[in-house]
Formats: structure tokens, sequence, C-alpha cells
């Protein structure tokens, strides 16, 4: 249900994204603001989704990549606002790290079962990834987003 309706979510902001363009010059460091909460959310749709499949879970999978498809929208609209704007806002994307419904680091190339919970080494294949986006502002504020 999260995925299916994390998607709608998603497409929610999307469909405000053209009044958020319109006001951002004025009101950049609310809107910035915003996308880094949204963030969250997406990161946390994520993990579901990934979840979803590495349990194989047929009932939640065929909504995926409609969510999926929301969540690169709203990255790529994020992006394309930002690149935009003349106020001296970067943009810079990374990877996220493979993670369970835990927030524990898990392999990307298959799925980890309950069995290794009492390991406290990182999974084989597990890497560090990049580090969060950072949008810095012109004004000296950071925040996160991806």
């Amino acid at each position: 249900m999260a995925v299916k309706y994390g998607g709608k979510f998603i497409d929610s902001f999307l469909k405000a994204f053209d009044f958020l363009q319109v006001h951002f010059q004025m009101h950049n460091e609310v809107i910035l603001l915003l996308v880094k909460e949204l963030q969250k959310a997406t990161r946390t749709i994520q993990t579901l989704c990934s979840e979803a499949k590495g349990l194989k879970q047929t009932t939640i999978t065929g909504k995926i990549p409609a969510t999926k498809r929301s969540l690169e929208r709203f990255l790529f609209r994020v992006k394309a606002l930002l690149h935009a704007s003349s106020s001296g806002c970067t943009f810079w994307m990374g990877n996220l790290k493979h993670k369970d419904l835990r927030g524990q680091v898990v392999s990307s190339q298959a799925y980890v079962d309950d069995q290794t919970d009492g390991i406290d080494e990182e999974p084989e294949g597990a890497v560090d990834v990049d580090p969060p986006v950072i949008v810095s502002t012109a004004s000296g504020g950071n925040s996160e987003t991806e």
C-alpha cells in the first residue's frame, strides 16, 4: 500500500512543481527545505520497493515501476529547478546505499535473509557510495537532496 500511494504522493508534488519554479526566486529557502524533507520520504519509498522486490512479493512488485518512475521524475524536476535558477544553488547527485527496512546496508546483488542478522561485518558486495547530494545556497545554508 505504501509503495502504491508513495508514488501518488510524489506525483502530487510533481503537479505543484510549476508553482514552485515560479516562486523559487522569492522563496528559495522554503522550497529547498521542502525538497530536503521530501527526500526522506523518497528514500523510504525506495527502500520499500527494494525490500518488496527482494522478498518477491508479487502483489507489490507490479506497482513498483510506476512508483520508481514518479521518484525519477521528481529527481529530474528538482535537478532542472536548481540548474535553471540563477540563485547560486548547486546540485550534486550520488547513489543510494541498498538498505533493508531496518536501515542496515545489504548486498545489491542478492537479498540478504534474516540468518545474517548477528554478523557485524558488511555484506559482500556492499560498498560505501557517494555521500548525499548537497544543495548549497548563495546565503551559505546547505541542504541534502537526491
